[in-house]
C-alpha cells in the first residue's frame, strides 16, 4: 500500500512537472553561477583596460611645443578664412542696394566678420604673455623687447578691428529704413557692450574726455534696448 502510494505521488508529480524540477533548479543555479563569472572577468578586464587607458603620461617641454605650434597654425588658418569672408562681404556690401531688407544683414556679417578678427588678434597679443615672462626670466632683455612690440601691435590690431566693426553696427541702429531688422535687439546691445569696452580703454589711457563719450553712447543704447526691446534676451547683461 505504501508502496503504491509512492509510486501514484511519483505519477502525479511527473505529469505537473515537478519530478524535474530540482534538476532543473540546479541547472538554473549553474547557469547564474557561469554568467556570474563571466561578468566576474568582463568587470576584470575593463579595470585593467581602463587603467591603461588612463594611465599618467609624462608631458614634456617638447610635448607643450607641439601643441603651441599646432595652435599658432590653426590660427593663422583661422584667420586666412575670415579675412576671405570680409572681402566677400565687402564685394557684396558695395553691389547691395541700400534700400534692400537684406542690406542691414550684409552690414551685420560683416561687422561680425571684423569682430572675430579683432578677437583673433587679441588671443595672439594675449598669448604672447608667456612668451616675454620667459624671455625675462632668462635675461634675454632684447627678445623681451621684441615680443613686447609684437604684443603690442596685436593690441592695436584688435583695437582698429573693433572700431571698424562699430561702425558698421551703428549703420543699423541709426537708420530708420532698418528699424523693422530681426536682430535690432542684438545689434543695438552689441554697439553698447562695444562702446562699453572702449570706455574701459580709454579710462586706462587716461583719455577721460573719450571716455565719458563711450560711456553715454553705452547708456543711451542699453536705455533704447530696454524701451524698445523689453523681452530681449540680451537685456539681463545689459542691466
Amino acid at each position: 500500500m505504501m508502496r503504491s502510494r509512492t509510486a501514484f505521488a511519483v505519477v502525479v508529480m511527473a505529469a505537473l512537472g515537478l519530478a524535474s524540477a530540482q534538476p532543473a533548479q540546479a541547472q538554473l543555479g549553474k547557469r547564474k553561477q557561469t554568467k556570474i563569472m563571466k561578468m566576474g572577468r568582463h568587470k576584470a578586464m575593463s579595470k585593467a583596460a581602463a587603467k591603461k587607458l588612463t594611465a599618467a603620461k609624462t608631458i614634456t617641454a617638447a610635448d607643450i611645443r607641439k601643441s603651441q605650434a599646432k595652435l599658432r597654425r590653426l590660427a593663422a588658418k583661422k584667420e586666412s578664412l575670415i579675412r576671405r569672408g570680409i572681402r566677400l562681404l565687402e564685394s557684396t556690401l558695395k553691389l547691395a542696394d541700400p534700400d534692400s531688407p537684406k542690406y542691414p544683414d550684409y552690414l551685420f556679417r560683416v561687422a561680425e566678420h571684423y569682430n572675430a578678427m579683432r578677437m583673433n588678434q587679441w588671443k595672439a597679443g594675449m598669448a604672447m604673455h608667456e612668451k616675454i615672462f620667459e624671455a625675462k626670466e632668462s635675461g634675454d632683455k632684447g627678445l623681451a623687447r621684441r615680443l613686447s612690440k609684437r604684443q603690442k601691435l596685436y593690441f592695436a590690431r584688435a583695437d582698429y578691428w573693433l572700431r571698424k566693426s562699430l561702425t558698421k553696427y551703428v549703420l543699423i541702429t541709426t537708420n530708420k529704413k532698418y528699424a523693422s531688422y530681426g536682430r535690432m535687439d542684438e545689434v543695438i546691445f552689441t554697439v553698447g557692450d562695444i562702446a562699453k569696452s572702449l570706455a574701459e580703454q580709454e579710462t586706462k589711457r587716461k583719455r577721460y574726455a573719450k571716455a565719458r563719450q563711450y560711456s553715454q553712447i553705452m547708456m543711451a543704447m542699453f536705455s533704447r534696448l530696454v524701451k524698445e526691446f523689453p523681452r530681449s534676451r540680451f537685456i539681463p547683461d545689459a542691466l
